[in-house]
């Protein structure tokens, strides 16, 4: 019988809130100080902590805060001055495999944009190695 039943406490620490601003400052996904606030003046009920201009720094939050210089101004006259000079590469899993069996794209990017399809990921050096070889008639600086 559901309507007779009374609730079980299972301990006195299960109804007692955290009044630590931090602890629901990472529990809320990093929220920010505005929102902390609108929090604390009754924006939602039970959430309750103490000052809530004092809060400290939090690493996660300042971490994703930085930012560093475009790669532009640092590879400024690091330009190729002949075929693989600068290359970049990238691998990536496909979601199905291709006709041929491939589940790896193999990307190279050296003023031109060229691809291959790989079936495994251990014959990414192995076939970018002869690749380049043959098909540019150039050896890869590493």
């Amino acid at each position: 019988d559901v309507e007779n039943l009374s609730p079980t406490v299972l301990s006195e620490g299960a109804f007692i809130a955290s009044h630590n601003h931090n602890l629901w400052h990472r529990r809320l996904g990093h929220l920010n100080h505005k929102g902390m606030v609108q929090l604390k003046n009754g924006l939602a009920t039970g959430v309750q902590f103490s000052d809530s201009n004092s809060f400290s720094r939090c690493v996660p939050c300042l971490e994703g805060k930085q930012c560093r210089k475009p790669f532009t101004k640092k590879m400024k006259g690091k330009r190729a001055k002949s075929k693989l000079g600068l290359v970049h590469s990238d691998i990536c899993e496909l979601g199905e495999l291709t006709w041929s069996g491939a589940r790896y794209l193999l990307m190279f990017t050296d003023r031109l944009a060229t691809s291959s399809s790989i079936k495994t990921k251990p014959q990414n050096l192995r076939s970018s190695k002869w690749w380049l070889k043959t098909k540019l008639k150039r050896k890869l600086k590493y």
